[in-house]
């Protein structure tokens, strides 16, 4: 049963199998390299467990075809803008549209502690969560939390409904490119629900939170504040 005391342990079991997928996958590229199954086993299933490194190793072995096709375009911004930033690293700006198109940049509305929050309309888990994040803004806004969603929608339309039905007001940006969002490459997010909480420095200092670890790590970090 999935808990707040079991998840680190899940999230880093999950991490080790979808490694070890990831070499299962490469070996196939290996051995196929002008199959458009290697293709979408290096976009969809492997890249972002290798990091832009080894995928630029392994997609150099691909062929020309491949490599220019919308998946191996998708592959090659990937391996260009790919920093992954783990906690205790620092935080990787970008620049999205938000709702009316009008670019927000991450460096440019951080606050004291900012949550960097991936998610979609479609995505059960996040949509379930998102009453919880309203609470916790509500709570903090005024302390200098702040929270800004990514959205992996490809639908303008479903991701504005959303938007309203869940109540969400704080800034929320997408390029409507699903899992190829430009800060999704940035950050390697493969799955979500998806955060990362930065702090004032621009520190990475926790990811996935959720529910009470959530709620815990906020009253902390605002207690004194």
């Amino acid at each position: 049963m999935v808990n707040e005391d079991n998840i680190d342990s899940l999230i880093t079991i999950n991490d080790e199998m979808a490694f070890t997928a990831a070499k299962v996958n490469n070996k196939f590229i290996e051995e196929y390299p002008n199959s458009y199954e290697s293709l979408l086993r290096l976009e969809v299933e492997t890249m972002k467990k290798l990091g832009p490194i080894e995928t630029a190793e392994i997609f150099s072995r691909l062929n020309k075809k491949l490599q220019e096709s919308d998946e191996g375009k998708a592959i090659s911004d990937f391996i260009k803008v790919n920093k992954r930033p783990k906690i205790g690293e620092k935080f990787v700006d970008f620049e999205l549209n938000d709702t009316k198109g009008q670019p927000v940049r991450l460096s440019n509305i951080m606050g004291k502690y900012t949550l960097l929050e991936f998610w979609a309309s479609w995505c059960g888990p996040c949509r379930v969560f998102n009453p919880e994040l309203v609470e916790e803004y509500h709570k903090y806004k005024d302390k200098g939390f702040v929270i800004l969603n990514v959205s992996l929608d490809t639908d303008k339309e479903n991701w504005l409904k959303a938007i309203e039905k869940d109540g969400i007001e704080w800034h929320n940006v997408s390029d409507l490119r699903g899992f190829n969002n430009q800060a999704a490459l940035i950050y390697g997010v493969d799955a979500i629900p998806e955060n990362f909480l930065i702090n004032d420095n621009g520190v990475v200092i926790a990811r996935l939170l959720r529910g009470e670890k959530l709620k815990n790590k906020l009253k902390v970090l605002f207690a004194d504040l």
